[in-house]
């Protein structure tokens, strides 16, 4: 089951359909490492690009440090798969 944690955002540049390498909390948010700590979990996610009309929400893996795996997306801008972001 999918785990949550309130008050976490991070940023990312990785582009593309892949795995997000996170760069950091936002100010006056957590970390994912700092929210669900070391190893892999399965978490819940909510991804926004820059321009705005890119978006995708779903449940991947994070690896406990800077990586995220998208592979279960509920709902997107590309049509409920996953968003090639730019």
């Amino acid at each position: 089951m999918p785990r949550t944690a309130d008050r976490c955002k991070e940023t990312t540049t990785t582009t593309g359909t892949g795995a997000l390498t996170l760069a950091g909390a936002v100010s006056q948010f957590q970390s994912f490492a700092t929210a669900f700590g070391t190893g892999d979990t399965r978490m819940q996610y909510a991804i926004v690009g820059q321009t705005g009309t890119e978006w995708e929400v779903g449940s991947g893996i994070f690896n406990g440090t800077t990586g995220l795996t998208r592979d279960r997306v509920r709902a997107s801008s590309n049509g409920n798969a996953l968003v090639n972001f730019s």
